[in-house]
């Protein structure tokens, strides 16, 4: 180690050269791995992004074979994945696998890049391919494979498991090869700044290190002092840019990383959106037509009505098959329905003009088109004349899969915008499978952008740019829809994100990037300012050595003009050393030793010889008697300061023998004729004995010190007859009560509160003779008084201890007074917190439950109606096609008929429910006759079933300004409260009177029932959450609660409860003011 220090401080440009060259390689070496690390991160997302976008439910119509190669859906996904190769540049085989139960993997399908021949479907790869790797097949998840070297061609490949709906007897795999060379140079390419810098920074260093080495002569000395600043610069700008580098990377990454999660969220939108469209709107409205023939055109509105809604659907069409015998009974009818004085099937001609179609042998003009108002004039058009639209329906009808157009320029809004036109077939209904017609839906793919990801774009909120891209393989992209205003694309940049999305035949891309805001909102400034902060503390570094440096040598001349004086002087100060009794060692300026006299020598077994030009330290070694740690000798303080030392206590002196001493010592300066320090002597002597006495006297001080001065709690001490016989410092300031006052007091006299003081008396014997309590050896917690009869909250620690044959016990005492107030306020504050969470939790479940029933009420109405539909037809065709006796049929007649009333009468409760949910939901005047008729309608047969019969005494011309839901709400739970009552109580005959008058500004109206009124106990409580009127209530003491809230918080009334002769009755105060409407708090509306 003495060897690497000298030549560290003889080569200080070598060893910063080996240490640049050693912190930058180890840098690259960390960029070039990061670097990789974060390039297979991306090819990982890029093979999951494609994975995602391929079509589980087509990949299972695929059986693994050869044959699969003349099927369409095959030819459809490769002819995806060959468009969507352009998003993977590194990529050059794309392979989609099938792993069955035996672990055998087989080709469904392989797309090679740069014109290498794709292997067939169905081709089984060979198990010393498949075994390396089967291990990872079986865990279901995606992995990275390589990188491989071959001679051919070195490649990383990405395994990525494409999800499966349902149970599978197979997994599906999406594999892609990417070229690993590339793959490692744009890992180098990263690498090359720190590289750079190493070079850099070390041909730098090489040069000045060429330049100090020129110098050696007459200037070498000055030379390498001015390196010193020289050589911290250097380091300074190593350090600087190494932290630069890597915190711009750091932030970098992250920006990356924030992006990348915004990215995600808004391309699973799109694709979830073309999912949704083509899986569960269309799909459901192609099996509406398929089971309804006939469908006329108010039919087809409704059922359309809510997919139009959605924003990215612009139109839907329905087109049925005519044959050439059909076209005059079929333009006569349209004639009919519209009131067109010349309807006709028509096309255009090549210049674009409307014609009557020409004869074909079937024609498909479109019949239905939702919505209709301002496009009436489409109807008839033949779309089976346009070619664009006949290729695409003619490929549907042959592979059986929905298809969209190529891209079309819609007019939409006075403005050009590019969409997609869907075909689908629709089949009869049964065996025969007879083509109907087609459906098209119109796609306009702006709104289809703009709807996934949100509308409101600006030039002060959009974060992100978003493009949507058609792909082809054999021609250029083209771009369908941009977030800009004018609809252009922007240049792509390192943080653009692309998303494959396969939809309906064709290959779209989704690009993201950032937009200026985004950089604005995320600004790269920690590098800037690391590299400022860096260079400035570097420069003030620099030029503090420097300054350093040059005091040194004024330091050095002095010195060596002192040096021929100190020698001449050491001869008579050795004769003096060796006079004195005492230990003596000196020193010169840098604290080695110069002489040693008889004594000193005895004692630290050092000769004088052995112990000149050694450090002080080595020879003078003292440790503290107490902690073992090596002390530090006065010699180096009396040196940088010029004083007098002395010695710590417990100081002992270890000799080189090993022997100790325990010393007392003083070190004094040694200075020259101008009063500069020169050195030091260190005068000392063995005081063993001495401090062995004054050690034992000092720690029983200690110990009785320590018990008086430094507890942080009160510490008391009681004899056995109840009086105080100790009182530490801290027990005054807790009580009040000085050391003279309170000693030989009674103990519980002065502190006790008189509660406390039977107890006490009545205890003491017991402790006197065996020094045993009730709280001995406890921790308690209790109320004492201070000298101005103050309650203080203590924590007692009591024990007892035998003090010359005599029971003491001492107590340790801490005020807790501040804590129990905390511990109050903060109980105080959990049970308001726990109200607050209990009444808002009951408003938002509310809330979400209004909102649920809204929903299924909607789902309900448009899944009921179809079934409804079919079981009447059926109904209807039983009683049409049966040959049966004339008593016969006229029962059949009868069961009939019985069934289209239930059914009509299910339709109309249907309505009802839907009807009221689908009120508007801003306030308005309603007539409450007919509120209170809606909610009688709701209820009737549940209220019939109980023999509750309702009686409703309001004006006809009475009305209120209110929601609808709301107050029809109310009704409904009032009615409900009385039929759980009924349920619960087995009544029968029971009786509901509703009345309603005007009062001012205010309607009153009164619920009076005759089911036996409300126990008198909970009546005052009925209108708080959770106090229920009915053991069996469904609501769970919610809903007159809820009543009082809307009552309340929306119509600013009351309503209160009370029990009559046969039952309840329950009054409500409602202003009829629309100043008075507010909202509920937490209503989202």
């Amino acid at each position: 180690m003495k060897f690497l220090q000298n030549w560290s401080q003889r080569e200080p440009l070598l060893i910063l050269i080996i240490f640049t060259l050693l912190v930058g390689l180890l840098t690259t070496w960390q960029t070039l791995h990061h670097a990789r690390q974060v390039q297979t991160d991306e090819l990982q997302r890029q093979s999951r992004l494609l994975a995602q976008a391929l079509n589980p439910e087509f990949l299972n119509h695929l059986q693994g074979t050869s044959d699969d190669a003349e099927s369409h859906t095959w030819s459809r996904l490769a002819s995806q994945l060959e468009a969507s190769a352009d998003l993977f540049p590194l990529a050059h085989t794309i392979t989609v696998l099938r792993q069955d139960g035996t672990n055998q993997v087989r080709i469904l399908l392989d797309i090679s890049i740069n014109a290498q021949s794709n292997r067939p479907p169905g081709t089984i790869l060979p198990p010393e391919v498949v075994d390396p790797y089967i291990a990872y097949l079986q865990t279901g998840s995606e992995y990275v494979m390589g990188p491989f070297f071959h001679e051919d061609r070195d490649w990383i490949a990405v395994v990525v498991p494409i999800r499966q709906f349902g149970n599978q007897d197979h997994q599906n795999w999406l594999a892609i090869k990417f070229d690993a060379q590339r793959w490692t140079g744009q890992a180098w390419l990263q690498a090359r700044v720190p590289l750079g810098v190493t070079l850099g920074l070390t041909i730098l260093l090489l040069l000045v290190k060429v330049i100090s080495a020129a110098g050696y002569g007459g200037r070498s000395s000055s030379t390498l002092r001015h390196s010193e600043a020289l050589i911290v610069a250097t380091a300074g700008t190593i350090l600087t840019l190494a932290i630069a580098w890597i915190t711009h990377g750091g932030e970098t990454s992250r920006l990356q990383n924030s992006f990348a999660h915004m990215a995600k969220a808004e391309s699973t939108g799109m694709a979830m959106t073309f999912n949704s469209i083509r899986d569960v709107n269309l799909e459901g409205l192609v099996r509406f037509m398929e089971t309804n023939p006939n469908v006329n055109r108010q039919e087809f509105k409704d059922y359309t009505a809510t997919l139009v809604a959605i924003p990215s659907i612009n139109a839907i069409s329905w087109s049925p098959q005519v044959t050439r015998s059909k076209r005059a009974s079929f333009e006569q009818t349209m004639t009919l329905e519209h009131d067109f004085p010349e309807f006709m099937i028509w096309e255009r001609d090549e210049t674009g003009e409307v014609i009557r179609a020409q004869q074909r042998e079937r024609y498909f003009p479109i019949r239905f088109r939702s919505p209709l108002e301002g496009n009436e004039h489409v109807l008839g058009f033949d779309i089976f004349s346009e070619p664009l639209r006949r290729s695409a329906m003619e490929y549907t009808l042959a592979s059986g899969l929905p298809t969209a157009s190529e891209p079309t320029i819609l007019q939409l809004d006075d403005a050009s915008r590019h969409g997609l036109l869907i075909y689908q077939p629709v089949f009869s209904y049964g065996e025969s499978k007879r083509l109907q017609g087609f459906l098209t839906t119109v796609l306009p793919l702006s709104d289809l952008l703009h709807s996934t990801t949100g509308t409101n774009w600006s030039a002060q909120d959009d974060l992100m740019h978003l493009e949507l891209w058609q792909l082809h393989p054999q021609r250029e992209h083209m771009l369908l829809a941009s977030s800009q205003s004018d609809g252009s694309a922007l240049p792509k940049s390192h943080m653009s994100i692309t998303r494959p999305i396969f939809a309906f035949g064709h290959t779209l891309a989704l690009t993201m990037q950032p937009t200026e805001n985004f950089y604005a909102m995320n600004p790269l400034r920690t590098g800037t300012i690391s590299v400022v902060a860096g260079l400035l503390s570097t420069m003030a570094l620099s030029l503090f050595v420097a300054s350093l440096a040059h005091r040194r040598r004024e330091l050095e001349k002095l010195v060596t003009e002192r040096t021929s004086a100190l020698q001449r002087s050491t001869q008579h100060l050795s004769a003096t050393l060796r006079s004195i009794g005492d230990g003596v060692i000196s020193t010169d300026i840098n604290g080695q030793v110069t002489g040693v006299n008889l004594v000193a020598q005895e004692l630290t077994g050092w000769q004088e010889h052995e112990a000149l030009g050694r450090p002080i330290t080595e020879v003078f070694r003292i440790e503290n008697s107490v902690t073992r740690e090596a002390a530090l000798a006065p010699v180096a303080k009396t040196l940088r300061e010029g004083a007098t030392q002395g010695l710590a206590n417990h100081t002992v002196l270890v000799s080189r023998n090993g022997l100790e001493y325990q010393i007392a010592d003083s070190c004094a300066p040694i200075r020259d004729m101008q009063n500069q320090v020169s050195g030091a002597v260190m005068v000392f002597r063995d005081v063993t004995e001495e401090y062995r006495s004054r050690q034992q006297l000092a720690e029983s001080e200690e110990r009785l010190r320590a018990i008086t001065d430094s507890a942080n709690d009160a510490i008391v001490m009681m004899d056995d007859t109840g009086c105080i016989t100790f009182w530490n410092p801290f027990a005054r300031k807790l009580f009040g009560y000085s050391a003279d006052e309170a000693l030989g007091h009674r103990l519980h006299d002065l502190l006790a509160p008189p509660k406390y003081r039977e107890h006490f008396t009545r205890a003491l014997p017991h402790f006197r003779e065996t020094g045993t309590g009730k709280n001995i050896g406890k921790m308690v917690e209790l109320e004492t008084l201070n000298r101005d009869g103050e309650t203080i909250q203590i924590a007692l620690s009591l024990s007892a201890i035998r003090i010359q044959g005599r029971w003491h016990a001492i107590g340790i005492l801490r005020d807790i007074t501040e804590r129990k107030r905390y511990e109050w306020e903060l109980r105080e504050e959990v049970e308001k917190r726990v109200e607050q969470v209990r009444e808002q939790d009951i408003i938002i479940y509310e809330q979400r439950r209004k909102q649920s029933l809204l929903h299924l009420l909607i789902n309900l109405a448009h899944q009921w109606r179809q079934p409804l539909n079919v079981v009447g037809l059926l109904a209807q065709q039983i009683e049409d096609e049966l040959v049966l006796e004339p008593l016969q049929k006229k029962f059949v007649q009868q069961w009939v008929g019985g069934i289209m009333e239930q059914l009509d009468e299910l339709s109309l409760t249907i309505d009802r429910f839907t009807s009221l949910h689908d009120a508007s939901e801003n306030p308005a005047p309603y007539s409450l006759q007919q509120l209170c008729t809606e909610a009688f309608d709701i209820m009737q047969h549940h209220l019939k079933g109980r023999d509750i019969t309702v009686q409703a005494e309001v004006p006809a011309d009475l009305t209120l300004n209110t929601i609808k839901s709301d107050l029809v709400e109310i009704l409904l739970k009032m009615l409900e409260n009385v039929a759980t009552i009924v349920d619960e109580r087995h009544l029968s005959g029971a009786h509901i009177t509703i009345s309603a008058r005007k009062v001012d500004d205010t309607v009153e109206m009164t619920v009076e029932d005759t089911a036996g009124g409300i126990d008198n106990q909970i009546l005052p409580q009925v209108f708080e959450p959770y106090v229920t009127t009915a053991f069996k209530s469904r609501d769970k003491g919610l809903g007159l609660y809820l009543v009082r809230r809307i009552v309340e918080d929306r119509h600013q009334g009351t309503v209160r409860a009370e029990n009559t002769d046969q039952g309840a009755r329950f009054v409500m105060e409602l202003r009829d003011t629309p100043a008075a409407f507010d909202l509920l708090p937490g209503d989202s509306r």
